[in-house]
């Protein structure tokens, strides 16, 4: 299992576009497309950085989640104007917390 964690960055005033943007993406990353959670929102402690979590089944359902049309656009238009800071972890194994 691949998990994707960390923050994004872009400027406050663009924050809603930017999210309107990534629901593109969040609507077709799919438990039949290997993505097992999905999930990208506002930090309220600081203006502009978004938190994000993401569960993979597997690092190929990963890449071709990557390679879709609608992630390439993404990056392409908001290329130059927002700031990554995700971390990716291979998990081995998985139990439920405080459940």
């Amino acid at each position: 299992m691949i998990i994707l964690m960390g923050h994004i960055h872009v400027d406050p005033h663009e924050i809603d576009q930017f999210i309107a943007d990534l629901q593109v993406i969040a609507r077709n990353a799919k438990p039949e497309k290997g993505c097992l959670f999905y999930a990208v929102n506002p930090d309220a402690a600081c203006p502009g950085r978004l938190v994000i979590a993401e569960r993979w089944r597997d690092q190929s359902s990963l890449k071709a989640h990557l390679e879709t049309s609608e992630v390439l656009t993404f990056v392409h238009n908001w290329q130059g104007r927002m700031r990554s800071e995700i971390q990716q972890y291979q998990a081995t194994h998985e139990e439920t917390f405080l459940g």
